[in-house]
């Protein structure tokens, strides 16, 4: 497996009461509610509970649940007990992978949903008023959205005695993805949106941090928490795959543009000549153009010595240095570095993507993202 998580307060909340643990083979996201920070703590008091309680291998549906009902008591009683965090309570999704099953308990409306052959299901239910209006064909998944009741809840954890938890199993396969988000995240990016977003990122940390990115970019009204797990085999024996190529030179291509002879202007038949001070200025016009170019191309040179692309070379799977870019004769990148894995290697849905080249960040999040990838063919055990 491979996780990335991301939170955020948003761009509207003043603070973040959300929580969330990754630890091995155990996910948990929690959305807290009540004021004072209230919220804050019943989120955080039904994470850590779930984080120590010892699991029972043999039941584990059975110990997720009994964790949740054990953080329901605790959180109840804090709330009884001190009067500012009467009323608190929390979401709570939570899922724990065992071989090749996962067990998720779930109260309130945190999701988790399962990508799997290319589709994604919504594999908890919203304990709220909009989600059983969603369940009785009254509204639509688009109106709910916008209702006005969508943050009202029909459950939660530690605002009464008792909770009811939800428990979910279900068989996964190489190559499935399993997503723990709070609202703060569903309010904002459909579902269809988070699988294309986990469909075109490589790692699942880049896919957490673009859906994060997304909601934010659409108000962030809420708080926003996700976790991204890819169901990949283990790397442990994997060899070093990379050629290195000879030691890679500054990109000059650009440079040569910039820096090729200036044109020499004749003057044509009996026309006149300008005058002196016309041809100081523009001169000093030829000049500054000239400098300003030269500054902006050493300036996109260097910027092209620190941006790495992933993409097809004669057919391999290669890291090409600058960005995948061409005009003409010139071309905006070198070969980085080269492996033994073909197109064919390659998972079908990304393989569009290795066509027009993969940006990342430097050269060592490119040889990560590769052994990510290929970690999910045939070559690595699928």
């Amino acid at each position: 497996m491979r996780v990335g998580a991301a939170t955020d307060k948003g761009k509207v909340r003043q603070t973040n009461e959300d929580a969330y643990c990754v630890l091995p083979s155990f996910f948990a996201v929690a959305d807290g509610m009540g004021g004072h920070e209230a919220g804050e703590v019943a989120s955080s008091v039904v994470i850590q509970t779930l984080e120590h309680f010892p699991y029972d291998g043999h039941n584990p549906g059975d110990s997720l649940r009994h964790a949740v009902e054990t953080a329901n008591q605790k959180i109840y009683a804090l709330a009884e007990s001190n009067e500012q965090y009467r009323g608190m309570g929390t979401t709570v999704t939570a899922a724990k992978v065992l071989e090749d099953r996962i067990y998720i308990v779930h109260v309130g409306d945190s999701r988790a949903y399962h990508i799997s052959d290319g589709a994604i299901q919504q594999v908890t239910a919203d304990h709220s008023v909009v989600g059983e209006l969603k369940r009785s064909g009254s509204i639509t998944e688009d109106e709910a959205m916008i209702h006005p009741q969508r943050n009202l809840l029909t459950r939660a954890v530690g605002t009464d005695p008792q909770v009811e938890v939800d428990l979910v199993e279900f068989r996964v396969q190489l190559d499935d993805v399993l997503v723990l988000c709070t609202d703060g995240l569903t309010g904002q990016v459909t579902a269809e949106e988070i699988r294309e977003v986990v469909e075109r990122c490589v790692h699942p940390q880049a896919a957490a941090d673009a859906l994060v990115r997304m909601a934010n970019e659409r108000g962030g009204p809420d708080n926003i928490s996700v976790i991204v797990v890819y169901m990949l085999p283990p790397q442990e024996g994997l060899e070093k795959i990379f050629e290195d190529t000879a030691h890679v030179e500054d990109l000059t291509a650009l440079d040569e543009m910039i820096c090729a002879p200036a044109v020499t202007l004749e003057p044509v038949g009996a026309a006149k000549q300008p005058s002196r001070p016309r041809i100081r200025s523009i001169y000093l016009l030829l000049g500054a153009l000239l400098l300003v170019g030269l500054v902006a191309g050493i300036s996109f040179s260097l910027y092209l010595n620190n941006v790495y692309f992933i993409a097809l070379n004669d057919g391999r799977v290669s890291v090409f240095q600058g960005l995948p870019l061409g005009f003409g004769p010139f071309k905006f990148y070198r070969l980085a570095a080269s492996t033994d894995f073909t197109e064919e290697d390659v998972i079908p849905r990304y393989r569009e993507s290795l066509r027009r080249g993969v940006i990342v960040e430097n050269r060592n999040d490119a040889e990560k993202q590769i052994l990510d990838l290929l970690s999910r063919t045939k070559k690595l055990g699928r």
